[in-house]
């Protein structure tokens, strides 16, 4: 179901990168409601693993209102996971640096392309180039 391909975005010694991994296979841009499917992306550090404070995305349904990641819609940011809990958050193997998690779409869901950006940000502050993507759901 998922593809293996790295792709490097920017590399700059001194930047912290965002690297695309096993989002869905390059023909496949679309899910339907009721499936479950994992999001990973592989984060690159000059500094190290242990310098990555957060990895999330944030999201906007198909008639661009915002999703929270929280009860009382204040946190915009859905954090993902490198803790090889592959039956919770998805994540196959922790601390390889590829940060993941599972999610489905329900049955009330809005049909249509749902917006995805991903991005990092280091201990520091610095925050990664930023990943955009569309997934239509049906």
């Amino acid at each position: 179901m998922f593809a293996n391909n790295f792709k490097i975005i920017r590399q700059e010694s001194t930047q912290l990168i965002l690297i695309f991994a096993n989002i869905f296979k390059k023909t496949q841009k679309q899910i339907d409601r009721n499936s479950s499917f994992v999001f990973s992306v592989k984060v690159n550090d000059p500094n190290g693993l242990n310098d990555i404070k957060d990895v999330y995305f944030e999201l906007l349904r198909p008639d661009s209102s915002v999703v929270y990641a929280d009860v009382n819609n204040t946190k915009t940011k859905f954090p993902m996971f490198d803790n090889g809990d592959v039956n919770g958050s998805g994540d196959e193997v922790s601390g390889d640096g590829i940060f993941s998690l599972k999610n489905n779409f329900g049955p009330t869901s809005q049909t249509g392309f749902w917006h995805f950006k991903f991005n990092s940000v280091d201990k520091s502050g610095l925050v990664s180039n930023t990943i955009n993507f569309s997934l239509k759901v049906n």
